[in-house]
């Protein structure tokens, strides 16, 4: 084996963003250039591959069957301009020979003890086919072994029997997969991300890629891989079916070419993966960058136009049916993603809602149901609207219509899932006039009456508060996710809660001036402590401390409803959105004035007996909630008084809840250290 690049510790991590707390973003890494070659290859700054050929048959391919250490280093640093040549397709996944096989999951790799976020890579390695131990017997694999290889050295069946041993290996694997996406072990996962359609998943269906993506998402499901990074196989195989057909186009200016369906699905799982609760941030990078680059595929295809057309080979009307909704719901769970990398990374979105062209997914119902005669039955009950607007259109009438309650348009009843994709499509908007007034204010904080962005603002404010009302009144949002009944409830109920107050944020405070105390390198320590005293005392801080009060009620209830993996599927956002509840609550509190500390040694402050509580439903557009925003007053979140002596409270509770996501916690701690009160 060569030797690897130490490997930054979790505690080094924490270290470095305690005294260079910048938050991470997609712009830490190095753009997609147009021309490229495989990743990890010798030529590569930071390559990994053994300084020696392997024996056996498997050339330079054997890379692929290497988890990534570091999900950025499979796309970036290996890109390069050296040996692309766009009329040459490389080999697919598993390849045309034997010597490109490799197999999915199967690199059983030491586990860093430091929250499971790395690899250890400074060990011989050990590549084979084994049964699973966490999957049910049931479920395994055929206990089969295929290959071994140990170190350099790579042995390989060479009988007939091996190949159909090998076969044999693959077929259980599809096999394996399949009945697992039909499993209920699954549901939570189809509730959630709804774009795989059930009742036809099939073998024939799927490609190795598509196999390889879904496995990686089940063994994470099921706790039998605890590092959440990208597998190398995985990055390898998408860079080789997306990469050459994406740049000899870009190049050459050719046609666009179709890409398997079943392929930008295994993309879009595999992001899904990446971008989850305990994702590090070389993850949450990697999946950005890919991100773009399966927006400009969806764009190039002409799906966002409404223009993509299923396999021309699919001569049933039911077959092109299944392929065109499926192809739909991956563009609105692209359209997701965007939005949560948006928010988690601070990027701007990459998506915007006015070149959104397909329409509403259909109804759940008839998307579940199981024969062609039930989705007949069911097609006749949808609202004709649902099939024929584009969604670009449903937002903007919607927005010229004052939001969604006034005017001549009325908005027709949309499902908690559509009201989602309503709120991700409002963010690109939001971003660029957040982004505009935070910079007027960062050049003219010390004259506000040149504040010239008060009135989009406002406006935004109005549509968000219209959104909620209309929500509100068709699916009694707030009541149906804090009732009693827990057992039924959508998975969109939290995950449209959580996005709905992260976007208000964006409107009342600057999270990133809040969290790092510096917006540039030019501003002054004792001007910004002065802006976020006057913020902090102003009605805009006062509602955002509202918002930070309901995402924090939020975290909380979906933790009693859900394990730890089915809430982080369920709701990407509530990690982010549990970070910026203590940026908040901490800032506020450590700012606060009124009421006298608590004589010493004791460990409660009573709260005054007229303070409000902000952890409560149906509490805006109460009198006492209007008059506290106005006038200001005392406060509690959960009965704990917001003063400079609640903030060690606060912080302890919400590092406790994050210590499991060390991307979270390590901001978190970096930024109480930033803290003064």
């Amino acid at each position: 084996m060569g030797n690897y690049a130490p490997i930054e510790t979790t505690e080094e991590v924490e270290i470095e963003c305690a005294a260079n707390p910048i938050m991470p973003n997609a712009e830490d890494t190095s753009p997609i250039r147009l021309e490229w070659n495989s990743p990890m290859n010798q030529s590569a700054s930071n390559s990994a591959t053994t300084p020696h050929s392997p024996s056996g048959n498997f050339g330079t391919d054997q890379d692929s069957l290497r988890p990534l250490t570091d999900p950025l280093m499979g796309i970036i640093s290996g890109i390069n301009t050296a040996t692309f040549t766009p009329n040459k397709t490389p080999p697919l996944y598993f390849g045309e020979s034997f010597d490109n096989m490799s197999f999915p999951f199967d690199a059983s790799v030491q586990q860093s003890s430091e929250m499971g976020d790395h690899f250890s890579t400074d060990q011989p390695y050990q590549v084979h086919m084994i049964d699973v131990p966490t999957f049910t017997p049931s479920r395994s694999f055929s206990d089969t072994s295929v290959f071994r290889m140990t170190g350099p050295e790579v042995s390989t069946p060479t009988l007939p029997n091996g190949w159909l041993q090998m076969h044999g290996a693959i077929t259980s694997q599809v096999q394996f997969v399949t009945t697992q996406v039909k499993s209920i072990d699954f549901e939570n996962f189809h509730q959630a991300w709804p774009f795989l359609h059930v009742p036809t998943f099939a073998p024939e269906k799927q490609n190795n890629l598509l196999t390889s993506a879904m496995a990686n998402l089940s063994m994470w499901m099921q706790n039998a891989n605890r590092h959440h990074l990208v597998p190398y196989a995985i990055n390898q195989e998408l860079t080789r079916a997306l990469m050459p057909t994406i740049t000899g186009e870009a190049l050459t200016e050719k046609p666009a070419t179709d890409i398997p369906l079943p392929t930008l699905q295994a993309l879009v799982i595999t992001l899904i993966y990446a971008i989850l609760g305990n994702a590090p941030a070389s993850s949450l990078n990697w999946a950005a960058q890919w991100t773009d680059i399966a927006i400009s595929t969806l764009r190039r295809l002409g799906v966002l136009d409404n223009q993509w057309h299923p396999e021309e080979h699919l001569q049933s009307a039911d077959q092109q049916w299944v392929q065109l909704e499926e192809m739909k719901r991956l563009a609105y769970a692209v359209l997701r993603i965007d939005t949560y990398l948006c928010i988690i990374l601070d990027r701007p979105p990459t998506m915007r809602y006015q070149e959104f062209g397909p329409s509403l997914p259909v109804s759940d119902n008839m998307w579940r149901a199981e024969t062609r005669e039930d989705r007949t039955n069911f097609h006749w009950y949808e609202p004709a609207g649902r099939t024929k607007s584009a969604f670009s259109t449903m937002v903007r009438d919607g927005l010229e219509s004052r939001g969604f309650m006034t005017g001549y348009l009325r908005m027709p009843h949309l499902t908690l899932e559509d009201n989602h994709f309503s709120l991700c499509a409002f963010l690109s908007e939001l971003w660029a006039v957040s982004k505009e007034v935070h910079e007027e204010h960062h050049r003219n904080y010390r004259s506000p009456e040149l504040n010239r962005t008060t009135d989009r603002v406002e406006l935004w404010k109005g549509y968000l508060q219209d959104w909620r009302v209309h929500i509100e009144e068709t699916d009694k949002l707030e009541n149906a996710f804090f009732g009693e009944c827990i057992s039924d409830c959508s998975h969109f109920l939290g995950l449209d809660l959580t996005l709905y107050h992260l976007l208000c944020l964006k409107l009342y405070a600057n999270i990133r001036l809040l969290e790092h105390k510096k917006c540039c390198s030019g501003c002054q320590e004792a001007n910004i402590d002065n802006v976020i005293s006057i913020w902090a005392q102003s009605p805009a801080g006062r509602q955002a401390v509202y918002h930070a009060a309901q995402l924090k009620r939020i975290y909380e209830r979906e933790s009693n409803m859900y394990k730890p993996n089915d809430q982080r599927l369920c709701n990407v956002l509530g990690p982010a959105g549990l970070l910026t509840s203590a940026i908040i609550l901490c800032t506020y509190s450590a700012k606060a004035s009124g009421g006298n500390m608590p004589p010493e040694g004791d460990a409660v402050m009573t709260p005054p007996g007229d303070a409000i509580e902000l952890g409560q439903s149906n509490l805006v557009g109460t009198p006492e909630f209007e008059n506290w925003i106005s006038q200001g007053g005392s406060a509690t979140v959960d009965g704990v008084f917001l003063h400079p002596f609640s903030v060690p409270r606060f912080s302890s509770w919400h590092r406790d809840r994050l210590e499991a996501c060390p991307l979270y916690s390590s901001r978190l701690v970096a930024f109480l250290l930033t803290l003064k009160f």
